[in-house]
């Protein structure tokens, strides 16, 4: 089949596209699922594969989907850390051991 005749199939066929979803679990929603089909699609239409079965681009999609979420997720939970490496929010007036009042 034609790569844009089987994203046709894909973006109409809602038990597919809500078993991707399933899959990916809680961090993913159909209309992204439709725009990572798109760029899917895109991607492949640059790489010549003009061709394919659909059975091969369900799978195919599925995997190159899992390792774009992943890559995403991995990026922004680093950024989050950076961001929020900063938690100690009050100044410290401390500057010698006498300052703190500990018992002995």
């Amino acid at each position: 089949m034609e790569l844009d005749e089987l994203e046709m199939i894909l973006a109409n066929d809602a038990a597919w596209l809500d078993s991707v979803i399933l899959q990916r679990g809680s961090d993913i929603d159909r209309e992204t699922v439709l725009e990572y089909l798109k760029m899917f699609i895109a991607e492949q239409k640059m790489k010549s594969s003009d061709k394919r079965e659909i059975i091969d681009i369900q799978k195919h999609f599925r995997n190159w989907l899992n390792i774009k979420m992943n890559y995403r997720l991995k990026h922004e939970r680093a950024e989050s850390k950076r961001v929020n490496s900063g938690r100690r929010a009050t100044e410290i007036t401390a500057t010698s051991p006498e300052d703190y009042d500990w018992p002995v």
